[in-house]
């Protein structure tokens, strides 16, 4: 994406500049091959070339273009690969920050506490949510170049960098920065639909939390869903599609909707009443 351009223009079709696709249905093995070519000529494009613009006068149309990656933009799975990390579900999950997660052997997964059940624990962190260690991009580079070099365990398991990926000999990217957040991953397709199930009370492990005032009641799940059908309730299809019930909600746009369109139309419903 051109980001010289509005963003009225840079996503047309016309104006977008494909450098390769991935037919599927499995990744490259070796997706780092694929890049270093692009690595190049923005390593070129860096210190600039020589180029013509044949819309200006003769004697002004020779000019030094460069140009440089600034934003890396993909989902979560892709986005550990493009970083060179070893996942979300790994202990060192996170792709910002160096917080170190917590496993459960019972329930075979990875966790995120930013404060521990069971501070006695050593091998447990207290973590201030507004104060996380952030990863340092000069440390980064030095552990993915010695694990590059050794594959060493050590630092893959403390750290989460498992590999040196071509962008890291791009001046103009950032580690972590440059790579941006996955909204649909992180919010629409766990938080939103976790809190659906922790309100209704069918969060799993199943929690007793009926006596609570955030819980919400089969019957008015049943009202939310009719308002949603409902003809008065006003739904541009410039929002995309009318979601359906929100217990048949299984994609990240209806989950996007919900939470930006419904959820503002609901609150001013209950305003207004």
């Amino acid at each position: 994406m051109n980001y010289n351009l509005s963003p009225e223009e840079r996503f047309k079709q016309k104006n977008i500049i494909c450098f390769g696709v991935v037919p599927g249905p499995k990744k490259p093995t070796d997706f780092n091959s694929f890049l270093y070519p692009l690595v190049h000529q923005f390593q070129q494009l860096y210190t600039g070339v020589n180029a013509i613009d044949g819309s200006r006068q003769p004697e002004y149309q020779h000019f030094l273009l460069r140009a440089f990656i600034v934003a890396i933009g993909a989902d979560m799975p892709a986005k550990d690969m493009l970083m060179g990390l070893s996942g979300h579900s790994a202990r060192h999950y996170c792709n910002y920050c160096e917080a170190r997660g917590i496993y459960s052997s019972r329930f075979r997964h990875m966790y995120a506490p930013v404060m521990p059940p069971n501070p006695s624990d050593p091998d447990w962190r207290r973590y201030d949510p507004n104060g996380l260690p952030i990863r340092n991009h000069h440390k980064s580079k030095e552990y993915a170049a010695h694990v590059e070099a050794t594959e060493d365990t050590e630092i893959i398991q403390g750290t989460g960098i498992k590999s040196y990926t071509p962008f890291w000999d791009l001046p103009s990217v950032i580690f972590p920065w440059s790579y941006s957040i996955d909204s649909m991953h992180l919010f629409y397709m766990n938080i939103a639909q976790y809190m659906r199930d922790h309100w209704a009370n069918n969060f799993s492990p199943r929690l007793d939390n009926q006596d609570e005032a955030y819980h919400i009641s089969a019957a008015d799940w049943t009202d939310i869903d009719n308002s949603i059908d409902s003809n008065d309730m006003a739904f541009p299809l410039a929002f995309g599609d009318r979601p359906r019930s929100i217990f048949a909600i299984r994609k990240a746009a209806e989950w996007k909707t919900w939470v930006k369109v419904n959820h503002c139309n609901l609150l001013f419903q209950s305003n207004s009443n």
